[in-house]
């Protein structure tokens, strides 16, 4: 199998990289969507992490500030 060259006109690091990045999130989303294992798993270890985090080491976690550790545990879910 052989391989063309196709001429570009020269896209930044960024376009390129954000191309890729479509991409790949692309081929795993599909990938996810024809193995309902997959997707189980990739939605129920995050909902884990956070109870594990919250309930057996959040009261070892001090914020700094008087903050509650509690309310960063959502969006560290969400980063998941």
């Amino acid at each position: 199998m052989s391989t063309t060259a196709v001429p570009v006109r020269d896209p930044s690091r960024v376009v390129m990289a954000a191309a890729d990045t479509i991409d790949v999130a692309g081929r795993n989303l599909r990938n996810l969507w024809r193995t309902p294992q997959a997707m189980i798993f990739a939605t129920v270890q995050p909902v884990i992490f956070v109870l594990l985090f919250a309930y057996v080491s959040g009261s070892a976690i001090v914020i700094p500030g008087g903050g509650n550790y509690h309310e960063y545990l959502i969006g560290g879910m969400l980063a998941q």
